[in-house]
């Protein structure tokens, strides 16, 4: 009977492991169960996060080029008010073909301006020769057809270097204003080289001449309008030879800013 009694106590025993085993591998499974669901919960809520992050930002972006977009239009608004002296004339803002100024004055011989700048450049010009600097003022006004037949001339040009005519406009129009988005059009550009230059060169920049008018020329209301380092803003290789007249106030504040004409209007060209 003791006997008997000790295997029962065995097999009770090792019925007791095997429960307990079940129960353990069952609580093992409950356990991962419980893991995967809250996982599942937690990459849910995460996602959740995610999409409303993304949702966040779409709207600042639409926020924003909306803003861009008004801007754009509050600019172009202004433009129309500005004043004569302040007009921008490029490849978007063109002038017509038969615009020319009211009165043209002739600043030295053989070359006029705008009658309303002609104190000013005359000044400028007289100026610099009191202080031993002869500004050779080679290219004032000039009307549409004149500067289509240059433009067409420089397109030739590059067309006879083996460019076909699509890539000899473009090349054109890096060094030539397309017609109608000359500045010279305006009567308010002077192209101005040292007496020992007969050509325009981006090497006139060290001359005296060339160096009198970055320091001075803002006085009178005249500025580069080229500069070497904003080409991807005007549109324009570097032209040390072009000064335009925009008025006494607003050339100080872009020689002292040192910035272009688009950037004191706020206008940029179109990514």
């Amino acid at each position: 009977m003791a006997r008997m009694s000790r295997r029962r106590r065995e097999m009770l025993i090792r019925k007791r492991r095997i429960v307990l085993g079940a129960m353990a591998g069952v609580l093992i499974i409950f356990v991962l169960i419980i893991i995967a669901i809250v996982s599942a919960i937690s990459s849910s809520r995460a996602a959740a996060r995610e999409e409303a992050e993304a949702i966040r930002l779409a709207e600042e972006a639409r926020l924003a080029e909306e803003e861009r977009l008004a801007e754009e239009e509050a600019a172009i608004i202004r433009l129309e008010d500005l004043p004569w002296y302040l007009r921008l004339i490029n490849d978007d803002h063109p002038l017509g073909p038969d615009y020319s100024p009211a009165d043209l004055q002739e600043v030295v011989p053989g070359q006029r301006v705008d009658g309303r700048i002609l104190l000013n450049a005359q000044r400028m010009i007289n100026d610099a020769l009191y202080e031993g600097i002869h500004l050779h003022v080679i290219s004032s006004y000039r009307t549409y057809t004149e500067q289509k037949e240059i433009f067409i001339n420089q397109m030739w040009h590059w067309n006879s270097q083996g460019f076909n005519i699509f890539d000899a406009y473009h090349e054109a129009a890096r060094s030539v204003a397309i017609p109608g988005s000359s500045e010279h059009q305006s009567g308010l550009a002077l192209d101005i080289i040292a007496p020992n230059f007969s050509f325009f060169d981006e090497e006139l920049v060290n001359t005296p001449e060339i160096q009198w008018l970055m320091a001075n020329a803002w006085q009178y209301g005249f500025i580069l309008r080229y500069p070497a380092d904003a080409v991807h803003i005007t549109g324009i290789i570097f032209e040390p030879w072009h000064w335009r007249y925009v008025g006494e106030e607003a050339a100080r504040e872009i020689h002292q800013r040192g910035i272009t004409l688009e950037e004191f209007l706020g206008v940029y060209p179109p990514d």
